[in-house]
């Protein structure tokens, strides 16, 4: 929310400039760029966080999407089918697709030539992680530790990214063990 929309926010929300500092709207519900007062913040809890990280964990940064057969495998449609958030795109000729842009620039509406990409937006931080852990082979004795900041998607009434806790991960473990992965999920 940005500071001339601020007040559609209703007068009770205390948070309302907070977030008009830290923010700025984008058009969609749920969806901002984020100030540098935001960005600061963050570096500096991500430096806080990454200083206390033990040295054996393996740092990983994914994009915030993945694989749609990664998630299709994971079992996440039959849990979450209401929460996923589906990369479309162009596909075709170029005939085909200077046609689909004809049609918006004539009003009508392109997106119905839209098909399924092979991308998902990352529901949660350690989806990608577990088909990179069960490429590896067995788990070492002592187990795994991964780190990769947990920022997913999660569609509702409002699209919105969401912070992944550590134990939601942790959670998701137990789905991931049935495809013969694994992992520790930590947050930084």
């Amino acid at each position: 929310m940005t500071a001339s929309n601020a007040e559609t926010v209703p007068a009770t929300d205390p948070l309302a400039p907070i977030a008009a500092a830290l923010f700025r709207d984008m058009g969609v519900d749920g969806v901002y760029a984020r100030s540098a007062l935001y960005e600061g913040v963050i570096e500096k809890l991500a430096a806080f966080i990454s200083a206390q990280r033990d040295p054996k964990a393996e740092v990983l940064r994914f994009p915030p999407v993945m694989s749609r057969r990664q998630l299709e495998k994971s079992g996440y449609l039959e849990s979450f089918p209401n929460l996923l958030g589906c990369v479309c795109a162009l596909h075709g000729t170029e005939s085909a697709i200077r046609s689909a842009a004809e049609r918006y620039k004539n009003g009508g509406d392109w997106t119905t030539s839209l098909a399924a990409a092979d991308l998902v937006l990352s529901p949660a931080a350690c989806y990608p992680v577990y088909p990179l852990v069960a490429s590896r082979g067995a788990i070492p004795g002592g187990g795994l530790i991964l780190t990769s900041p947990p920022t997913a998607f999660a569609a509702s009434r409002r699209a919105r990214w969401i912070a992944c806790s550590p134990s939601a991960c942790a959670s998701s473990c137990a789905s991931a063990a049935r495809s013969r992965s694994s992992c520790s999920a930590t947050g930084g």
